[in-house]
């Protein structure tokens, strides 16, 4: 069933099934144009929706890089979360929660593990993992890191006030 706040986005959208995790809004998966999407439903104005934007500019793209630097400054020495494998682990394992080294290139183990090896003897912190833009929301005096994947931990990390 396709909800009907779905007709403004046009005739070849369709709604393939509802996806748990939504606070203020629906999330569903969503099919436009053949292609499998995430979609948003909210009840937000277009000006609300505006005020909360990705990065644009080089200095938006600053702001943003100072907001990592404080996630990572802020969270040394949290410990790995519980079942999950850090980078440094995967200098040795073959699997982690969601990755499966054996199903990689052997070329690209290789590469992944050389860079991961910089890493070994370093203070371990929270890394988002995925800061694209449609991953990162701003306003004029705050920076925000969201992630579909997992958007309730880091919502509450970046509830310490961003730079």
């Amino acid at each position: 069933m396709t909800p009907a706040r779905l007709e403004p986005w046009g005739d070849d959208v369709a709604g393939v099934e509802p996806l748990a995790g939504g606070v203020a809004n629906e999330v569903w998966r969503v099919r436009v144009n053949g292609q499998l999407a995430v979609g948003r439903l909210g009840a937000r104005s277009e000006a609300d929706l505006a005020w909360e934007r990705p990065p644009e500019t080089e200095g938006d793209w600053r702001r943003v890089a100072a907001t990592l630097r404080q996630l990572h400054r802020l969270t040394q020495g949290w410990p790995q979360r519980p079942g999950w494998r850090s980078a440094t682990d995967l200098l040795q394992a073959e699997a982690g929660t969601r990755i499966d080294l054996g199903a990689m290139p052997a070329e690209g183990v290789v590469r992944c593990r050389a860079a991961w090896a910089r890493l070994s003897g370093r203070q371990r912190c929270v890394v988002h993992g995925d800061p694209n833009p449609g991953n990162i929301r701003m306003t004029a005096d705050r920076v925000a890191l969201i992630d579909w994947d997992d958007e309730h931990a880091v919502k509450r990390l970046t509830e310490v006030r961003a730079v």
